[in-house]
């Protein structure tokens, strides 16, 4: 896909002011789609680590944007609004205290635990508990491999800012963005 710049589209929109809602549309949808890259390679990097590939969270971001007779809205999203992946989003890019709802301790899994598709301890077969110093517990599998550690909790998670981060990036890369006037060259800067 071709990079569209703002000294290209007002080239394209001289003496054609009808052209100026589509020249925008193309604009914010190029917006919207670069803001969703960056979105999912920050939540790749930042919230699974950089080796992993993209996670859930990286795949529910979207971008969109609606053009308007002079102007664009370009918004990116996170997981869908009311849902728990929203919740999630939302705990992974501005922070969050965790705390056990529906039992004593929080289990946080490890790596290990992810990678093998588990979800709960309940998933193990027979699984080896041993107490930790601190409170809660050690769980390994029959293979002797750390799966989960139980705490009582709370733990604080900090804020990842891979949304954030990605749409200050756009903005930063394109200061002629803004406004609309300026792009179009009717006043300075």
């Amino acid at each position: 896909m071709s990079v569209l710049t703002f000294a290209d589209l007002a080239a394209e929109m001289a003496g054609a002011s009808v052209a100026l809602p589509l020249a925008l549309a193309r604009a914010g949808a190029q917006l919207a789609e670069e803001g969703r890259g960056l979105g999912r390679d920050n939540a790749a990097a930042r919230v699974y680590g950089p080796a992993s590939g993209r996670g859930t969270l990286g795949n529910s971001i979207r971008g969109r944007s609606t053009a308007g007779a002079e102007d664009v809205l370009v918004e990116w999203t996170a997981g869908e609004a009311g849902t728990p992946a929203a919740d999630y989003a939302r705990a992974q890019e501005l922070g969050a205290v965790i705390r056990p709802r529906r039992a004593r301790y929080l289990a946080i899994p490890t790596a290990a635990a992810i990678r093998g598709g588990l979800r709960s301890v309940r998933d193990l077969a027979e699984p080896r508990w041993v107490p930790r110093r601190a409170g809660g517990w050690l769980v390994f599998g029959p293979s002797g491999l750390l799966l989960f550690v139980l705490t009582p909790g709370p733990v604080e998670l900090p804020a990842k800012h891979y949304l954030r981060d990605a749409v200050d990036d756009v903005v930063r890369a394109t200061p002629e963005r803004l406004p609309l006037a300026t792009l179009l060259g009717l006043e300075a800067a």
